[in-house]
């Protein structure tokens, strides 16, 4: 499978544009709210093209970032801003979050009002802060480029349907429609995969602007299993089961607490999940209620040890809920491919990044949701050290044949053109 394609309306699939598309230097301001390594690497590869481009990102949000300040041997038009919003906020409270994500888009509007760009492509960017931002951008006549990496009122209207039940449908279906009018008046959308395209369609989003680009991962080295994190965390001579990255309600922690249980009598066995936020503090509170000493809670790393730390996974874990697959593309699995280490994953088997998994023999897919079938492929992985190195290999083969960041970039570059051109 190719993980960079292209979808409804272009037809210049194969080709590769000059920098600009027509020559053209554009100056693009690129916002990921997450600050993701595989963006940053975007952000430096269209200016290495000659584009300027100012890649602003959310300072307070904690997740594993990339690398989000300027390196020897980047570009000069090339920089990094990461906002931050007064402290106070409780982003897992409703009304909290509403506040914050208000301020946030004003924040982010100075900045594009400050920086005057062609064009604006955003990623990860939380619905009503693309929803506030937009007629700022209007009035300036920037056009917006959605950088598509989940449907966010779907998430939202589920999540609101789980807390309250019937009575969150009502604020479920005014989300879909304030989404499906933000993305029908965006210059361009770029989704990460083609099972967004029906949704996009029901919403009557021009297919003529949209673009169906894959999600990569950064091609580090592989890390070694013995290298610093493994030692200050006393992993050496552990089997490492490893979860790395984002962890929300959506993502199941629970799943984690039923894999340290089930070898709680293993002290050649460790559970380690390296992450912050609301999943991390339900995992403190079950470890401290049931006693889970082979369970290890670390804060994340700061981009340069990453590889360190996915190398110190025997098997590298990921897991969504059943109904989260319609909305929801843990690219998290394409970093695990690149890091070359088994996968073991709990994702609908429909979903891009279990098909992913399953064409590349990099690891095992099991159901979503099915604590029991995580245990048992998890018991034969770690009593099964030829299997981990081999689903590892073919893993980091499979990164190598496909993650291409110079065609990505050709095909990102060529929205953006069409979309400035436009303006």
């Amino acid at each position: 499978m190719d993980l960079v394609t292209t979808a409804l309306g272009d037809d210049q699939a194969g080709r590769r544009p000059a920098a600009g598309g027509s020559g053209r230097r554009l100056r693009v301001l690129l916002h990921d709210f997450g600050g993701y390594g595989f963006i940053a690497e975007l952000a430096r590869e269209l200016a290495r093209r000659g584009h300027w481009v100012h890649h602003v990102h959310y300072a307070s949000l904690r997740s594993g970032k990339g690398a989000l300040a300027r390196r020897d041997g980047d570009p000069e038009t090339l920089t990094f801003t990461g906002l931050t919003v007064a402290a106070g906020f409780d982003r897992y409270r409703p009304l909290d979050r509403l506040r914050l994500e208000r301020r946030y888009a004003r924040a982010l509007a100075a900045s594009a009002d400050q920086w005057q760009p062609d064009v604006v492509l955003a990623s990860n960017t939380p619905l009503l802060i693309l929803h506030w931002l937009r007629p700022r951008l209007d009035r300036a006549g920037i056009p917006l480029v959605n950088w598509l990496q989940d449907l966010h009122s779907l998430a939202m209207g589920e999540d609101l349907v789980r807390r309250a039940g019937p009575a969150g449908r009502p604020a479920g279906w005014l989300l879909e429609r304030v989404e499906s009018r933000l993305l029908r008046r965006n210059a361009a959308v770029i989704a990460i995969t083609g099972d967004f395209l029906p949704t996009l369609r029901r919403w009557r989003v021009a297919q003529e602007r949209v673009t169906v680009i894959h999600n990569w991962a950064e091609l580090a080295p592989a890390g070694g299993r013995h290298n610093p994190f493994s030692a200050e965390h006393g992993l050496d001579g552990r089997v490492t089961l490893l979860y790395a990255g984002t962890l929300g309600l959506k993502h199941e922690p629970h799943q984690l607490i039923a894999l340290a249980e089930a070898f709680r009598d293993r002290p050649d066995v460790a559970v380690v999940v390296v992450t912050e936020g609301i999943g991390r503090q339900r995992l403190e509170e079950e470890k401290r209620a049931r006693g889970l000493p082979n369970l290890l809670l670390v804060d994340f790393q700061p981009p340069e040890r990453v590889p360190d730390v996915l190398a110190t996974g025997d098997v590298l874990l990921s897991m969504v809920r059943p109904e989260a697959g319609r909305f929801s593309v843990p690219s998290k699995v394409l970093t695990y491919l690149a890091a070359g280490r088994a996968q073991l994953c709990a994702i609908p088997p429909e979903n891009l990044a279990a098909r992913v998994v399953a064409e590349s023999g990099g690891g095992v897919v099991v159901a979503a949701g099915r604590a029991d079938e995580l245990v048992a492929a998890a018991r034969r992985l770690v009593d099964d050290e030829g299997l981990r190195a081999a689903l590892g290999r073919r893993g980091r083969a499979y990164a190598e044949a496909n993650f291409d960041l110079a065609l990505a970039a050709d095909r990102i570059e060529a929205v953006l053109t069409r979309s400035a051109r436009a303006r």
